[in-house]
């Protein structure tokens, strides 16, 4: 499975989130290189990257979802629970890896490739056109 490549089809239009969303690339790329054999350390464990990834998303789902509030984003909330989906998600994954239930590696990287994929060229993308309008 290759990396994700960030390109301009993933910019939402605000350059803060731009950033934050290169950088869950590069969490889930990381994750992808650890899961594949290539990186080993304890810096570069599947627990520590799991737990990376839970710390951002607390990080940057709160900013993001902060900054559609204050815009009256009218999807607010459908985006919200779509957040949470994906916090329980990585919760499931890190509690499997702290118990010591063997993943599938395909199957984490399906999921999580995907919801970032799909998060940011679907749903995001809403909020983008949303900010056009808004002028």
């Amino acid at each position: 499975m290759p990396h994700i490549q960030w390109d301009e089809s993933y910019s939402v239009g605000v350059p803060e989130l731009d950033v934050q969303h290169t950088r869950w690339i590069t969490l889930i790329n990381t994750l992808h290189d650890v899961l594949m054999g290539r990186r080993n350390s304890s810096e570069f464990s599947v627990l520590a990257c799991l737990e990376a990834m839970l710390e951002y998303a607390n990080y940057h789902l709160r900013f993001e979802e902060q900054l559609l509030a204050r815009a009256g984003y009218p999807l607010l909330e459908e985006h919200k629970m779509e957040h949470e989906k994906f916090q329980q998600q990585i919760n499931t994954y890190l509690s499997a890896e702290r118990d010591g239930n063997t993943m599938l590696n395909s199957e984490v990287m399906d999921v999580l490739m995907g919801w970032l994929k799909n998060h940011i060229l679907q749903s995001d993308m809403a909020y983008k056109d949303f900010f056009e309008q808004q002028g």
